[in-house]
């Protein structure tokens, strides 16, 4: 009788699965496969990467956090972020190299630039000089003279708007949301995006 614990079969498929396993470990310590989740998906991950991504501060590492960008594409977006002096507008992701309009579609909504004349703009060029030289004003904290003042828009707006902003809890979490509100269409929405920030 003998006295080894596995047969000779045995003994060759753990063999092959601890070497399996601890292949798949070096992989992704050497390609950078331990990323960090995106916490609106995986909130009960400690190391999680907060959505949205500031652009021009955010690491190549959290990149990765978002949908379709894998380790290049991630390289790429800080290549030219460090070519060009920052981003202006998150629209200027669609001039870096694999980023089409289909992929901008799936990631604009996870990231941000301060400032941005034109966040819910995806043609920048639309944006006058006018409205990037006003100064932004929180949405969350806007009056109904803030609209008023502005031309396209104005006090009916502005009621309409903070109507909604009482009804969402006292705080408007992205500019898209503004669309479910009656008399604002993608024109007058552009406009509120000129003048305004959520944060």
């Amino acid at each position: 009788m003998s006295n080894n614990l596995f047969s000779k079969d045995e003994l060759y498929v753990i063999f092959v699965l601890v070497f399996a396993f601890g292949f798949g470990i070096l992989v992704n310590l050497f390609t950078g496969g331990f990323y960090a989740a995106r916490c609106e998906e995986n909130a009960m991950i400690e190391n999680c990467v907060k959505l949205p991504l500031e652009l021009n501060s955010c690491a190549k590492e959290d990149l990765v956090a978002l949908k379709k960008v894998g380790p290049a594409l991630a390289a790429r977006i800080v290549d030219y972020r460090d070519k060009n002096g920052g981003f202006k507008t998150r629209c200027e992701l669609k001039n870096v190299s694999g980023i089409g309009e289909n992929m901008y579609a799936a990631i604009k909504e996870s990231v941000y630039v301060p400032g941005d004349p034109s966040p819910d703009n995806d043609y920048p060029d639309e944006v006058s000089d006018d409205d990037k030289d006003a100064e932004k004003i929180n949405l969350n904290f806007a009056e109904v003279e803030n609209f008023a003042n502005i031309k396209g828009l104005g006090k009916k707006i502005g009621e309409k708007i903070i109507a909604f902003r009482e009804k969402c809890g006292g705080k408007i979490e992205k500019m898209s949301s503004l669309s479910a509100i009656e008399g604002i269409g993608k024109k007058r929405a552009r406009r509120i995006a000129r003048h305004f920030f959520i944060q």
